[in-house]
């Protein structure tokens, strides 16, 4: 009997289900019709707020154009109203100038009235312009003459001190600073080395020079025959180093040369006796006192000349040369 019961509930629950999900699917289509409703206005906004975007997009952009335009505009204007204001200066300059060159025409009108012939004056005219080029062109002329010979004039002075100099360094037997050459072969046995350098090569006979190799002077020579292409050195007694020895291929150079000999400054002239004395007799002997006459070397003696033998020697025979390896 129960279950008869339940049996019947359950029919009464599953038509109110029924009944309900029928009543439910009704709301839902009507539900369904409203959201699609929405989506559709929703679209509709959405595009109406587009083209809202674009035509204010637009607008902007017209209104920037518009601003740029006038500001170009009101450029011109200002630019336009410079120009007119220089315009007008122009005007009144020229109006001054108009001014100045009708004074100035009037001027020149009375003043051909009163010089008569025109033509005359315009040939002498020519004539002066004439030989005012003639007298220009043989100004530049001479001026070029001039320039070319105070060229010649100048090298010519350098050529003369050049050869001073080199006149100079023969007569002090000294070579130049920059000399340099090499020791092509030596005799150590007979104390001469051969240098690759002669005349042509700025060598002077009687020059001293230095054998250097590295940094190091090692010996010293002395320049005894001088040919075109080489020359030929002797080395001085005592100037090579301990140890060493002049070898083909050493650099040879210039030796410093000491300055000439100065000659000793006069001696004080002696002083006038004194009243009532007498002066010595004209070939007297010197008062007692007075300094002895020093006669100097000449300025332009060769310090490396042979010295003169001393009192009491035998004259030097002539054409003899004095070995300087003797012993």
């Amino acid at each position: 009997m129960l279950w008869k019961i339940l049996s019947g509930l359950s029919a009464v629950a599953l038509g109110v289900g029924l009944w309900f999900s029928y009543q439910n699917q009704g709301a839902l289509k009507e539900e369904r019709v409203l959201k699609e409703r929405a989506d559709q206005n929703l679209k509709s906004v959405k595009q109406a707020q587009d083209k809202a975007a674009e035509a204010k997009d637009k607008k902007t952009k017209e209104l920037a154009d518009l601003t740029t335009q006038r500001d170009a505009t009101t450029e011109e204007v200002t630019k336009t109203n410079g120009n007119i204001e220089q315009l007008q200066k122009e005007v009144e300059t020229k109006k001054t100038v108009l001014a100045e060159a009708q004074v100035q025409l009037t001027k020149l009108n009375k003043d051909i009235k009163d010089a008569g012939d025109i033509k005359k004056l315009l040939a002498q005219v020519d004539d002066l312009t004439k030989q005012v080029k003639d007298s220009e062109a043989a100004i530049a002329n001479q001026e070029q003459q001039l320039a070319l010979a105070q060229e010649k004039v100048a090298r010519a002075t350098g050529q003369v001190v050049k050869l001073k100099e080199v006149d100079t360094r023969q007569m002090r037997n000294q070579m130049e600073p920059s000399f340099n050459a090499r020791v092509t072969q030596t005799f150590p046995q007979f104390g001469f080395v051969v240098l690759n350098k002669g005349n042509l090569g700025g060598v002077v006979a009687n020059a001293m020079l230095n054998v250097k190799r590295g940094k190091n002077i090692i010996a010293r020579l002395k320049v005894r025959n001088v040919e075109q292409g080489v020359s030929v050195a002797d080395l001085v007694p005592g100037s090579l180093a301990s140890g060493e020895s002049v070898r083909s291929g050493d650099l040879v150079v210039a030796a410093s040369i000491p300055p000439p000999p100065v000659a000793p400054a006069a001696p004080a002239a002696p002083a006038k006796p004194a009243a009532g004395m007498a002066a010595p007799a004209m070939g007297g002997t010197t008062p007692p006192g007075a300094p002895a006459t020093v006669t100097p070397p000449p300025a332009s003696a060769d310090p490396f000349a042979t010295p003169a033998p001393p009192a009491g020697a035998p004259p030097a025979q002539p054409g003899a040369v004095e070995d300087p390896f003797a012993k």
